[in-house]
């Protein structure tokens, strides 16, 4: 997850519904009920100060899901947002309802794969994806030449195992 403690005008609401949503649970930790966010100003705090937020607010978070970290601060409009990797993504229900993923074949003899598909609509369509990412070392010899390494240096580091 990612989620910053902020100040300002583009902290204020995010700590108020971080406080209520806290309080809704159950718990609000003194260091985060006593906090005044329309004065609160994270540029002032002290690494003291910051571990006693982060202290407070992190075993919060910690027994969150990303989904109900997500939901919950885009039920309340708080900044903050689930950080995912590619199962997440796959899994992801506006992607799907918007037809992302294009299963193409990675590889001659390989199964076919889901495959991102084109990030927007042009027209109604989505551009096609004409062919799958590239396999493990198919473009060795340009992007190393590209960046310097002779095509006998790049021999004698695949000879070695290391390309």
């Amino acid at each position: 997850m990612s989620f910053a403690i902020q100040g300002g005008p583009i902290g204020r609401h995010t700590g108020r519904m971080l406080t209520e949503w806290m309080a809704e649970a159950g718990n609000v930790p003194a260091v985060i009920a006593a906090i005044d966010w329309d004065r609160f100003d994270n540029s002032t705090l002290s690494q003291a100060d910051v571990d006693a937020l982060e202290t407070a607010i992190a075993p919060f978070l910690a027994h969150l899901t990303k989904a109900e970290f997500f939901d919950g601060v885009v039920k309340r409009k708080m900044l903050g947002y689930p950080v995912s990797d590619a199962s997440d993504s796959l899994a992801d229900p506006q992607l799907r309802a918007r037809d992302f993923w294009r299963t193409l074949s990675p590889a001659e003899g390989l199964p076919p794969l889901p495959f991102p598909g084109g990030f927007a609509l042009f027209d109604g369509e989505r551009p096609t994806v004409r062919r799958p990412a590239p396999g493990v070392g198919e473009h060795n010899v340009e992007i190393y030449g590209e960046a310097g390494v002779s095509a006998e240096e790049l021999a004698r580091l695949r000879a070695a195992g290391i390309v």
